[in-house]
């Protein structure tokens, strides 16, 4: 299974990067419900942020 291959950058990088946006989103919808988000919002960037340096080590 070679990096190129489709299926491999649907699983080390699309799937990340949809469960990250997700955690971003919880955070953002806890601070409209005057709650706290910051956990979650800062794990989904780190999350993001994780998955973007992956895409640019596999190039």
């Amino acid at each position: 299974m070679s990096t190129a291959d489709p299926s491999m950058l649907y699983i080390t990088l699309v799937l990340p990067a949809l469960f990250s946006l997700s955690m971003i989103f919880e955070g953002v919808h806890k601070f409209m419900e005057k709650q706290s988000g910051w956990v979650p919002m800062i794990m989904g960037i780190i999350f993001l942020l994780v998955t973007i340096t992956s895409y640019f080590m596999f190039q």
